[in-house]
């Protein structure tokens, strides 16, 4: 099929401008998120559904998730938590450390 420059949109279903709406209103969200929070809460929610996205896809499409997989998802939720200060590290040293990362994180801040 070759391009009609007289019909740009020749083809397109509503699949596909239903597709173009959430990739639309998927980019405000991130401009949204970015502007009121941080990057590393946009980063985080990334993560977040993906894997959110994975765990729907084992009921959904009998997906065997390998160990690999349930490795990282530890590793995000307790990046998410560790973050948000949902859970503390046992030891003093590691709210020191937190600190200072969150300090450097927000230096160019204004």
């Amino acid at each position: 099929p070759s391009f009609d420059s007289a019909e740009p949109f020749k083809g397109f279903d509503s699949v596909v401008w239903a597709l173009g709406v959430d990739n639309a209103f998927g980019g405000l969200v991130v401009a949204v998120v970015i502007k009121y929070a941080d990057n590393i809460m946009k980063c985080f929610s990334n993560a977040t559904s993906t894997l959110i996205a994975t765990i729907l896809c084992i009921p959904l499409f009998d997906f065997e998730p390998s160990s690999l997989f349930l490795v990282g998802a530890v590793v995000i939720i307790c990046s998410v938590l560790l973050h948000g200060r949902a859970i503390r590290l046992p030891h003093p040293i590691f709210d020191k450390v937190l600190c200072l990362v969150a300090r450097s994180g927000n230096s160019g801040k204004g």
